[in-house]
Order: structure tokens, then C-alpha cells, then sequence
């Protein structure tokens, strides 16, 4: 097994792209420092709310995938673990939404359906998910006792709504707020994005000692909380700069390759060095 000095994980919306802002890209210079990071014998891997099918194409520049908020994980190719909601409790969480009218995403790792009814925040998620995802199919097509979830997304119009699901599966269920709607992944209790990356350090034998992670939402306290060192990007929530060790800048401002020159993760001359190559 291939020895790693330590690990650095990284969320995807708001940290390594910003699609509200227009970038849809992972920046050059968090590119140029993550291979570096990499070269220098750090494990480097995604933590992300993301279903797998609704994963960027990064190509081969991150070895790891923790995924669905840490139900699921990945190494290359190589699956490592997915972990699922019970079918009793699947059961009973599609019977309360569907009585009450709320709209409902299903997940896993090879794709989603989502619910024809909701309001108008779940209908106005549910098309961005199903217009840019072609994993993400209507409900009426899956095979309930053949499809295992490991996800679930809501959106809610009213906050008594969002609140009636919470008290409803108290115990049951851990919510992740989105951070500009009424919106939440829900995952089974106790499933975290700080339980994927304990899983994989252990797996890897990394030094918890020697781990960062870099993020800027709801789902990321509780990885900022479990790793050595965090760093909240601009903007994030509030509660984030709490737990984090260093606030950077913005992705499309430099922020990942700041926030690893913070530690002495890159070279102080990288950046001289990038701008050269992109002059």
C-alpha cells in the first residue's frame, strides 16, 4: 500500500468550482497545486454532497471520492465502501412526502429519480438536477425494491414544511442545509463527510495529524472539525470561520492555492511560477 504523508480534501461547490459565480472549472492555480500536493506524497481527495453521477470531470487530478456527503467513497475506480438508509425507513420517509405532497429526490452512486409533485422550490431543484444530469430520471422508473438509497435531497417552500420532515425522522436522519434555499441533503443518521474521511485515513493509514480540508457550507463543519487543519473559502457560512484554522479567498481569486501556501503545502513561488506560464 503506497504511503502517504498526510491528506487534504477538498468540497466542490463554493471551494473548488463556483457555478453561481460562472466557474465551472477548477482554476488553474488550484489545479497546478494540487498536482504538486500530490507530487510531494499527499493523499488529495473530494468531500463532497455530490452523487457521483453528478460529479465534475476532474480527470485523474484528485485520487480519492468521498461522495453523498460521506455514504460513499472511492479510490480511482476501486468502490471502498456506500452506506444506505434502511428499506423500512425509505418506506416510510416516500409515504410522508407523498401524503404530504413534498417533493423528494432518491440517490446512490449510479443515479437519482426524483418526484413529479412538490412546490416551487423542489420543482425548480429538480430541473436543474434532471435538465444537467442524465442519471437523474423520474420516479415512475425506478425499481424500488432493487434501487438502495444513500441520498435524499427535499426542497420545501415554507419552513414548517422543512421543519415537519426534520421532527417527523428525529434520530433517524441527519439534515445538511443548502445554503441559499430551503433545501437539505438528508442522510442516514449519523453519515457525515467527517465519518467518510475517518474511514479513509484509517484505510490508508494516514497520520490524522497531517490532514486538511478546505470548505465553505452546511456539510462542511463537521469535516473542518475532524481534520487537523481547515480552511473556510470566501464566501461561506459563518458557522465555518468558527472551526476554521484559516479563511482564503475566493476560488477564482486564488483561494485553494493561498490557503495550502498558508501551511507550507506549495511552493511560495508557485504562483510567480503560474503566472508566468499563463502570461
Amino acid at each position: 500500500m503506497k504511503h502517504y504523508r498526510g491528506a487534504v480534501f477538498f468540497d466542490i461547490d463554493g471551494t473548488l468550482i463556483a457555478k453561481r459565480r460562472g466557474i465551472d472549472r477548477i482554476p488553474s492555480s488550484a489545479a497546478s497545486a494540487i498536482e504538486s500536493l500530490k507530487k510531494s506524497g499527499y493523499f488529495t481527495c473530494v468531500a463532497t454532497g455530490r452523487s457521483d453521477g453528478c460529479l465534475p470531470d476532474f480527470g485523474d487530478l484528485l485520487e480519492g471520492y468521498i461522495t453523498c456527503n460521506g455514504a460513499a467513497a472511492k479510490i480511482g475506480k476501486t468502490r471502498l465502501y456506500e452506506t444506505f438508509f434502511s428499506r423500512d425507513l425509505i418506506r416510510r420517509f416516500m409515504a410522508y412526502m407523498n401524503q404530504n405532497r413534498l417533493g423528494y429526490i432518491l440517490e446512490n452512486t449510479e443515479g437519482g429519480y426524483y418526484t413529479p409533485f412538490g412546490g416551487a422550490a423542489y420543482q425548480s431543484l429538480a430541473a436543474r438536477l434532471a435538465l444537467h444530469y442524465a442519471c437523474v430520471l423520474p420516479i415512475e422508473r425506478m425499481e424500488a425494491e432493487k434501487f438502495s438509497v444513500s441520498k435524499i435531497q427535499i426542497a420545501c417552500d415554507t419552513a414548517v414544511q422543512y421543519e415537519g420532515i426534520k421532527a417527523a425522522f428525529d434520530g433517524e436522519i441527519d439534515i445538511a442545509p443548502h445554503r441559499y434555499e430551503l433545501a437539505a441533503d438528508v442522510a442516514p443518521a449519523g453519515v457525515s463527510k467527517a465519518g467518510g474521511i475517518l474511514k479513509i485515513l484509517k484505510m490508508l493509514d494516514i497520520d490524522p495529524k497531517n490532514t486538511y480540508a478546505f470548505g465553505d457550507d452546511h456539510n462542511d463543519v463537521t469535516m473542518l472539525k475532524t481534520v487537523a487543519h481547515g480552511v473556510a473559502m470566501t464566501p461561506c457560512i459563518p458557522a465555518l470561520k468558527q472551526d476554521a484554522e484559516y479563511v482564503t479567498k475566493m476560488v477564482e481569486e486564488d483561494g485553494i492555492y493561498l490557503g495550502l501556501r498558508h501551511f507550507g503545502l506549495v511552493d511560495i513561488n508557485h504562483a510567480e511560477r503560474l503566472a508566468q506560464n499563463n502570461g
